[in-house]
């Protein structure tokens, strides 16, 4: 395409040739129509090339890469037409053949249902084609149809035939969609083939590349599969520990308290002095049986001689409470350090309340143990 050559969009009003006369035909008769770019002048000549672009290379290879046999879409105007105002891109119908004949350019349409409603329905009376040309002498000699716009609507009114829009191609606008045949050798560069290649040489390259691409997504979709399953594989698992080592921790809390409950009693039996107290339990925790270490705690002899029944008995039960006391601490201190942990993995979406309503469920579920019969006052409130 040079840079010279114009895409041109054309519309019939009134009387014109244009006119819808068939319901799966349009026909473009022959003739010399004025043209805000030039003269156009469409005869046999034109028409039979329009027909050699249209069975080239380049469209049999379009056709067989969208699977259809129609070539021309046929659109309400020009939305296909760069600078067009039309938006909507949908196809009413596709034209399938073009035949020259005496008298102009006969093509077959093959409409959708909501085209057929239209062109039944007189919504469009009138149709564009748009089309490539290239100077001809002293006019403009249609190569290559684009599509075809149902139009009633002309946006320059002239004598016979309006044009819609007219767009003339430079240098530095687009020319992506130049005929056909013009950009067949790089496109078989860059299917890596030598010119002169046939079509059934590129076909066999599309196609080639086609499974090669398809091979290549099924395997990266495999492979996308299986580290995803991997992931997941690896998130349970360090779920599975994080569980493990909770419920180790609550165990290891539990046995602290009990520990620390049997030496205070021991001590308050005056088996144990204050002074032994805390080396005894960490004895007792280290201990490879926790049970008969405990039982051994028991068995000890007292070492202070009880002088006065009634205040060896007081002295007794204030320490008693004192050790209750303790371990009841101890036990709300690992609470809150169980549920701090579940806290940290609540949506941090929710309200302050709800994360540690959840939390403290969670902590309680996962370490029975060291939550047992608790006091729900101590509960967080949502």
């Amino acid at each position: 395409m040079k840079p010279t050559d114009t895409i041109l969009a054309n519309a019939a009003e009134g009387g014109s040739p244009f006119a819808i006369l068939q319901g799966d035909s349009f026909f473009v008769p022959y003739g010399e129509f004025p043209h805000k770019q030039g003269l156009q002048v469409f005869d046999r000549a034109a028409a039979d090339e329009i027909i050699a672009n249209h069975n080239g290379m380049l469209a049999k290879l379009t056709r067989w890469a969208r699977g259809e046999q129609a070539s021309y879409p046929v659109y309400i105007g020009h939305p296909d037409l760069p600078g067009s105002k039309d938006t909507d891109k949908r196809a009413y119908g596709w034209i399938e053949n073009l035949r020259a004949e005496d008298d102009g350019l006969h093509l077959s349409v093959k409409w959708s249902e909501q085209g057929r409603e239209l062109v039944e329905n007189a919504h469009f009376k009138f149709y564009s084609p748009l089309w490539w040309t290239r100077k001809k002498g002293k006019g403009l000699r249609p190569v290559l149809l684009k599509s075809m716009g149902l139009t009633n609507d002309p946006n320059i009114p002239v004598p016979a035939l309006a044009n819609e829009i007219e767009i003339e191609i430079s240098e530095t606008e687009d020319t992506s969609q130049q005929p056909i045949e013009d950009n067949m050798n790089e496109i078989l560069a860059a299917l890596g083939l030598e010119d002169g290649a046939t079509l059934e040489d590129a076909l066999a390259k599309i196609a080639a590349l086609t499974e090669a691409a398809d091979i290549a997504a099924t395997e990266k979709a495999a492979a996308d599969a299986k580290a995803a399953e991997e992931k997941a594989a690896k998130m349970a698992e360090a779920e599975k520990l994080a569980a493990v080592q909770n419920e180790a921790k609550g165990l290891r809390a539990s046995l602290t308290i009990a520990a620390n409950a049997a030496v205070a009693s021991a001590v308050a039996a005056g088996k144990l002095t204050p002074a032994e107290a805390e080396s005894k339990a960490t004895e007792i925790l280290a201990a490879n049986d926790f049970a008969t270490a405990l039982q051994d705690l028991g068995k000890l002899d007292a070492k202070v001689k009880v002088t006065s029944v009634t205040g060896d008995l007081g002295s007794a039960k204030t320490r008693l409470v004192i050790a209750a006391n303790d371990q009841a601490k101890a036990q709300r201190e690992e609470r809150a350090r169980l549920v701090e942990n579940e806290f940290q993995n609540t949506n941090p979406q929710q309200s302050l309340g709800e994360r540690k309503r959840i939390a403290w469920q969670r902590a309680q579920r996962k370490n029975p143990e060291v939550f047992g019969k608790v006091d729900h006052s101590s509960e967080p409130a949502a």
